[in-house]
């Protein structure tokens, strides 16, 4: 989540001040979540105030041999699941992508498989997405909503939710409940993901 109230344009404009001075000196990408985007008007505002790739709501990029999709589980008429036209799109991207790619990353707001508050919740076609990952080889899936920090293994897929940036922590229960980043290297032979306090 970028802002805490989906559509409010005041927001979106502080939240872009802010994050101003890192756009000015590297690329930065947003994921949709349930704080963004809640309805066809605030979806409209979120295209209409990012400038990423594609339509700014589901999204892939290439950067250091490697391959980034951005997937969008907040669409309305569609919350909680990749489905429709953008699991079309996925599909297509992950064929054409994934083979020449030496690492390949998935980002979602709401994770496949929550272990945390949501154990239980997962996306409505979470077992269809983690089996298109396995067969076409994804690496790492990182996801928020969750606000703390905690990674599981399913078959071949590294699954890591990321939600200390800035909410309130969720205590208890699985993974680690403090503000964080992550800070991951592209290494010549495996991926380095460091955990890092934010105070």
């Amino acid at each position: 989540d970028m802002i805490v109230k989906a559509g409010h344009r005041d927001q979106w404009a502080n939240f872009l001040r802010m994050t101003a001075p890192i756009a000015a000196v590297m690329p930065w990408y947003g994921v949709v979540g349930n704080h963004d985007v809640n309805s066809i008007a605030s979806q409209q505002l979120y295209q209409e105030m990012m400038n990423f790739p594609g339509n700014e709501l589901y999204y892939s990029f290439d950067l250091l041999n490697s391959h980034f999709i951005i997937l969008d589980t907040e669409t309305p008429g569609q919350v909680g699941g990749i489905v429709g036209e953008q699991l079309a799109w996925l599909k297509q991207d992950l064929q054409t992508y994934a083979v020449s790619a030496q690492s390949l990353f998935v980002f979602t707001h709401r994770p496949p498989f929550p272990q945390g508050r949501y154990r239980g919740h997962n996306l409505a076609n979470a077992d269809e997405l983690h089996q298109l990952f396995c067969q076409y080889g994804v690496d790492v899936v990182f996801s928020g909503h969750e606000h703390q920090y905690y990674t599981f293994q399913k078959d071949s897929v590294q699954y890591v939710v990321t939600g200390g940036g800035g909410a309130p922590i969720y205590h208890g229960g699985i993974g680690e409940s403090f503000h964080h980043f992550l800070l991951i290297e592209l290494l010549p032979k495996h991926i380095s993901v460091q955990i890092f306090n934010a105070f």
